[in-house]
């Protein structure tokens, strides 16, 4: 599965996905092949073909097309559907384990679908959702190591984190995720484990070479690889959690937020849609608690212009390195 998944060898804090990616010979490929399997720590992930896909009643779904993503639980377990097609079952909680001890991931890949979509649609969306269904609380941030922590940045898509997260790497600093990133707190620290080693950048961004084209059908994005600023770490405590948002202004604005401001910007960056909306509610309240007892909050605001973009890294640098000393 090298071609399908490629880039994702570290991600979550574990090498499992080396595991499936080595199984692969073929990118032409239409799914996951029969044989492969992949673990992470209780989840453990296998192809679902078409035929198996369940057909689901109108009262199952839990979300309709929240930026992209539908999801429904039923007698199946829980559903995760893709706008591109690609479809994925996790085994119900009252089903018997696994050998192992892990509960079952599938994917259905649909025909045609290529690589980068599917690569795609599996590290930022399922996998994710996935693992906070079994307790482990994911956010929707880039992650930039800088000394011995790292540096949250969450938002809504579109406001610059892949972008930020690029921008650090190319200086060199070590870039743990640009969209997606696990985070355990406990008691008054948190850490982050690292993901992926690239990430997605709109076609035509300054930070990308002259003349890269799209990877991905319908969206003019293109693959960006942190690899070189990589080191061995793989677990890093949290310094700081800073919420994108727009200005008018080109100076960099970085402001403290509150405890219930701050617990409505996690609650807002919290993956976990594959939860009963009561449930869900109680649970994201208590991880996002726990989150900001541990990691200062603060809201990050500043004008997207490329001509301005070192200043802003100077800014949230000069920020940061107070914060980690």
């Amino acid at each position: 599965m090298t071609q399908f998944l490629a880039h994702g060898h570290s991600i979550f804090g574990a090498g499992w996905l080396q595991k499936v990616l080595d199984q692969s010979t073929s990118c032409e490929a239409d799914r996951l092949s029969s044989e492969t399997t992949a673990s992470l720590g209780s989840l453990q992930i296998d192809q679902l073909p078409l035929r198996e896909v369940p057909n689901v009643p109108a009262d199952d779904w839990l979300v309709r097309r929240i930026q992209g993503l539908s999801v429904a639980k039923g007698r199946y377990g829980v559903l995760l559907a893709s706008s591109c097609g690609c479809r994925a079952t996790i085994e119900p909680s009252d089903m018997p384990l696994s050998k192992g001890g892990r509960r079952a991931m599938r994917i259905y890949r649909p025909r045609g679908l290529d690589a980068a979509s599917f690569r795609r649609t599996c590290l930022n969306v399922f996998i994710p959702q996935a693992l906070a269904l079994l307790g482990n609380t994911l956010l929707h941030a880039a992650c930039v190591r800088v000394g011995d922590k790292v540096l949250l940045f969450g938002g809504q898509s579109g406001l610059g984190k892949s972008t930020l997260a690029a921008g650090f790497s190319s200086r060199g600093y070590d870039v743990f995720s640009d969209d997606v990133i696990r985070v355990e707190s406990e008691n008054v620290s948190a850490t982050a484990f690292r993901g992926y080693s690239g990430g997605y950048l709109r076609a035509g961004s300054f930070l990308l070479p002259t003349g890269t084209t799209s990877e991905i059908s319908g969206e003019p994005k293109c693959w960006f690889d942190f690899g070189n600023g990589v080191t061995g770490v793989s677990v890093a405590p949290v310094a700081a959690f800073y919420f994108l948002g727009r200005s008018r202004q080109t100076a960099v604005k970085i402001e403290e937020v509150g405890p219930a401001g701050a617990v409505h910007v996690m609650l807002r960056s919290l993956l976990m849609d594959g939860l009963d909306r009561e449930q869900r509610g109680r649970e994201a309240l208590r991880r996002t608690t726990k989150l900001v007892a541990a990691v200062p909050v603060y809201s990050l605001k500043y004008r997207r212009d490329s001509r301005h973009f070192d200043a802003v890294l100077d800014a949230i640098l000069a920020h940061a390195q107070a914060l980690v000393r």
